[in-house]
């Protein structure tokens, strides 16, 4: 009986996977079904208010009461009122980057599971679905748009101060915009996912966003915190140097602090391509829940 030689024998297979490479393709997958995005956008906005009497005005509702609320209240602290610029376009303008981040967070976490039935109907990579409910925030930031757009006209006609500033300044608005989004898809790729296990992560979600909210200089200015808090919001934190470059895009108010600014886009397009390997390592799970 004749034995089989070693070199016979089967050897194992090193599988090299390149992580960056794979990720790449499936933003590429993506690039491709954007297409998808209005329908599903649309989708989305279809079933956000069915079945209620005041439809799409609650929109405005649950946009504007909370920020006049804030505004109402804290423009009387004196310590919270910003240097050469009136408190309500202080609030209003951080409330419109920060809506974009805190309502995709609340929307992007259940569009997977809102849009099950789609998803058996056609193949649509999950960031693309994840992406095409960001037009519920956008409706949000269109709105605090124009009651800023509002605001600023109204102070210059009450008291002849034009805060808006016209230069190259404008120009880092859809730079700051840009990043916040980003951010906020990366962070519902992880949620979304969750949901789809446990629906905890909605219990979660929440609470983690008003924390987050707190330690944010929305309604407040950072010169108010210790100067310990002070470097922790603004290193550790990428929306605090989001809004203060968005802030001084807008008005020329504060400083842009550039180094602040870099690590800020570095994390966000750090927490994106996390976010979006995440999704694609899960696909083959979600599609078994569908």
């Amino acid at each position: 009986m004749s034995s089989i030689p070693d070199t016979a024998q089967p050897q194992p297979t090193l599988v090299v996977r390149p992580l960056a490479l794979n990720t790449f393709r499936y933003l590429y997958r993506c690039a491709l079904a954007v297409k998808y995005i209005p329908s599903i956008g649309q989708l989305c906005m279809t079933v956000l208010y069915r079945q209620t009497i005041f439809g799409w005005w609650w929109l405005v509702v649950r946009a504007l009461l909370p920020t006049l609320g804030m505004i109402a209240i804290f423009q009387h602290v004196p310590k919270f009122k910003p240097p050469g610029l009136a408190y309500g376009l202080y609030v209003i303008s951080g409330m419109m980057l920060w809506t974009i981040m805190a309502t995709s967070l609340a929307r992007c976490t259940r569009a997977l599971k809102q849009t099950r039935s789609l998803q058996r109907k056609v193949s649509v990579p999950k960031l693309v679905i994840l992406v095409a409910s960001g037009a519920i925030p956008l409706m949000y930031f269109t709105i605090f748009a124009g009651v800023l757009a509002f605001g600023i006209v109204f102070e210059y006609v009450t008291t002849g101060v034009m805060y808006l500033k016209f230069g190259w300044n404008l120009l880092l608005l859809p730079v700051s915009l840009g990043l916040t989004f980003t951010l906020a898809i990366g962070l519902s790729s992880f949620f979304a996912v969750g949901f789809m296990f446990a629906r905890d992560a909605r219990l979660v979600l929440p609470l983690v966003t008003q924390l987050w909210f707190y330690f944010t200089p929305i309604i407040y200015t950072i010169d108010i915190m210790p100067p310990s808090w002070q470097f922790a919001i603004t290193h550790f934190n990428p929306m605090s140097p989001l809004l203060d470059a968005w802030r001084w895009s807008l008005f020329g108010v504060g400083a842009c602090d550039w180094i602040s600014l870099g690590v800020a886009a570095a994390i966000c397009l750090a927490i994106f391509l996390l976010g979006a390997r995440f999704l694609m390592r899960t696909e083959w799970v979600l599609r078994e829940l569908m």
